[in-house]
């Protein structure tokens, strides 16, 4: 059985936004601590594979389009820590929530972008055909 990877994202990213939402409630409870981060962990698991998976079907996966991936989980991986960093020295732990729901809504946009880019091309398909 192959499910829909836009389903799985969306999942994904519902998953991430309650892990999120834990996050940013919880104050100093440990439990709701690491319950938030267990479903934020969760949820970001299987993102980068999916949107791999989603992006194969909308245009060809040729070893520069995989560079150009690489390149920005690189990127990301390098300034993400950094930056939050910063943000936590300088507002405190409230910051991590807050940075992880922007992270999180940046590869939800793409999704969207993806799932509109395909209804317009699907709609000049039908009206060329017909």
């Amino acid at each position: 059985m192959r499910i829909d990877p836009r389903r799985v994202l969306f999942v994904d990213h519902a998953i991430v936004f309650v892990g999120l939402a834990l996050l940013l409630v919880s104050g100093r409870r440990g439990a709701l601590i690491w319950s938030g981060t267990v479903i934020l962990g969760l949820g970001l698991a299987s993102l980068f594979g999916t949107m791999l998976t989603l992006s194969e079907q909308h245009m060809p996966s040729t070893s520069t389009v995989t560079s150009i991936y690489f390149g920005g989980l690189s990127l990301g991986g390098m300034f993400l820590p950094a930056t939050i960093g910063v943000l936590i020295a300088g507002f405190g732990s409230v910051a991590l929530p807050v940075v992880c729901t922007i992270a999180a809504g940046v590869p939800l946009s793409c999704v969207l972008a993806f799932e509109h880019a395909g209804r317009r091309r699907t709609a000049r398909l039908a009206l060329a055909v017909g």
